[in-house]
């Protein structure tokens, strides 16, 4: 498999074909790119909002711009930031690092202590920042493993925040929405995936030193 190839293939799918569905394993697979996914101190400050129900997908094309992708696409993943990154929180993943390392907790407290102390540091806003942008790699790593077993995917920051998050009842897992992604598979009659890849050339890209 050439992996390259399959990120040439892949672009920002348009058009849906809903006759075509995604496979119980590669759903698997997609839902384990984005489990993998590294984050910042393994913190994974994010959770995804895995919407496969089709009229709930519906009632959020209004506050997706009247994207009708939102409903035709087979699934609809919310990425979405964790909102109370505290002492709390760093202390479960701590615990989850005992469960599956068989390591003291007691052990951990010094690794416990360095990510609250960094944590703390930052202002709310900042870490409202740090949060969604490891939500973006999360992002990166889901279009990836889709075009490599050959799901169209579309990225969407084209969505109303606010009434997605009430919708959804984000609150109550004390999330909000980051961006959106539609897989499925692509449409015949969407002519965007006949479009040339336009990229900047490489020696205007890379700066080599």
């Amino acid at each position: 498999m050439d992996i390259i190839e399959k990120l040439k293939w892949r672009y920002a799918v348009k058009e849906f074909n809903t006759n075509r569905h995604i496979t119980v394993n590669h759903e698997q697979t997609l839902r384990e790119s984005i489990l993998l996914t590294p984050s910042s101190y393994g913190l994974q400050p994010y959770r995804v909002v895995w919407i496969k129900d089709e009229e709930l997908r519906k009632t959020l094309v209004p506050h997706s711009f009247n994207q009708d992708k939102v409903a035709k696409s087979n699934i609809l993943a919310v990425i979405c930031s964790e909102t109370k990154l505290d002492d709390a929180y760093v202390d479960n993943y701590i615990e989850r690092i005992g469960e599956v390392r068989n390591i003291p907790v007691e052990e951990l407290k010094s690794v416990a202590d360095n990510m609250k102390r960094t944590l703390n540091n930052m202002s709310a806003q900042a870490r409202r920042n740090w949060a969604g942008r490891q939500a973006y790699i999360a992002l990166g790593n889901l279009l990836t493993v889709a075009a490599v077993i050959n799901i169209d995917a579309c990225p969407m920051e084209g969505f109303v925040k606010k009434e997605y998050d009430k919708i959804l009842e984000l609150d109550k897992y004390g999330l909000r929405s980051e961006v959106i992604v539609t897989l499925g598979f692509r449409s015949a009659n969407d002519r965007y995936q006949f479009n040339a890849k336009v990229r900047k050339k490489e020696s205007a890209f890379f700066i080599d030193l």
